[in-house]
Protein backbone atom coordinates (compact mmCIF):
# COMPACT_ATOMS: atom_id res chain seq x y z
CA UNK A 1 0.00 0.00 0.00
CA UNK A 2 1.23 3.40 -0.97
CA UNK A 3 1.99 6.26 1.63
CA UNK A 4 1.12 9.98 1.00
CA UNK A 5 1.84 12.67 2.94
CA UNK A 6 -0.19 15.46 2.71
CA UNK A 7 -0.46 18.95 4.79
CA UNK A 8 -4.23 20.04 6.13
CA UNK A 9 -4.61 23.97 6.56
CA UNK A 10 -6.73 24.22 9.71
CA UNK A 11 -7.73 27.48 8.37
CA UNK A 12 -8.99 26.33 5.06
CA UNK A 13 -12.61 24.86 5.00
CA UNK A 14 -12.24 22.75 2.41
CA UNK A 15 -10.17 19.82 4.59
CA UNK A 16 -12.58 19.83 7.49
CA UNK A 17 -14.87 17.09 6.99
CA UNK A 18 -18.69 17.53 5.80
CA UNK A 19 -21.27 17.03 8.62
CA UNK A 20 -24.74 16.87 8.87
CA UNK A 21 -25.90 19.85 11.42
CA UNK A 22 -29.54 21.05 11.47
CA UNK A 23 -28.91 24.41 11.30
CA UNK A 24 -32.71 25.60 12.17
CA UNK A 25 -32.39 23.47 15.15
CA UNK A 26 -29.40 24.67 16.00
CA UNK A 27 -30.42 28.28 15.91
CA UNK A 28 -33.54 27.53 17.95
CA UNK A 29 -31.55 26.45 20.75
CA UNK A 30 -31.40 28.77 23.57
CA UNK A 31 -28.68 29.53 26.04
CA UNK A 32 -31.22 27.93 29.27
CA UNK A 33 -30.92 24.72 27.01
CA UNK A 34 -27.48 24.64 26.13
CA UNK A 35 -26.61 24.97 29.93
CA UNK A 36 -28.82 22.61 30.88
CA UNK A 37 -27.28 20.03 28.45
CA UNK A 38 -23.81 20.69 29.68
CA UNK A 39 -24.94 20.02 33.43
CA UNK A 40 -26.67 17.09 32.60
CA UNK A 41 -23.41 15.68 30.32
CA UNK A 42 -21.30 16.95 33.39
CA UNK A 43 -22.75 14.54 35.62
CA UNK A 44 -23.07 11.62 33.32
CA UNK A 45 -19.60 11.76 32.68
CA UNK A 46 -18.98 12.34 36.54
CA UNK A 47 -20.87 8.34 36.77
CA UNK A 48 -19.26 7.15 34.64
CA UNK A 49 -15.78 8.23 36.02
CA UNK A 50 -17.28 6.75 39.27
CA UNK A 51 -18.06 3.69 37.68
CA UNK A 52 -14.75 3.57 36.25
CA UNK A 53 -12.94 3.79 39.51
CA UNK A 54 -15.45 1.55 41.44
CA UNK A 55 -14.57 -1.10 38.60
CA UNK A 56 -10.65 -0.74 38.43
CA UNK A 57 -10.63 -0.58 42.60
CA UNK A 58 -12.35 -4.37 42.68
CA UNK A 59 -10.40 -5.38 40.26
CA UNK A 60 -7.18 -4.21 41.71
CA UNK A 61 -8.53 -5.20 44.98
CA UNK A 62 -8.63 -2.35 46.63
CA UNK A 63 -11.98 -2.50 47.17
CA UNK A 64 -13.27 -2.41 51.01
CA UNK A 65 -16.06 -4.12 52.44
CA UNK A 66 -18.54 -1.80 54.25
CA UNK A 67 -20.04 -2.93 57.64
CA UNK A 68 -22.32 -2.32 59.83
CA UNK A 69 -19.97 -0.10 62.01
CA UNK A 70 -18.84 1.87 59.50
CA UNK A 71 -22.42 3.54 58.43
Amino acid sequence: MKTVKMTIDKMDLAFLPKGKVDEGRLDATSEAEIATQQSIDEAVALQNAAKFARRERKRLGLSQAVTMKQI
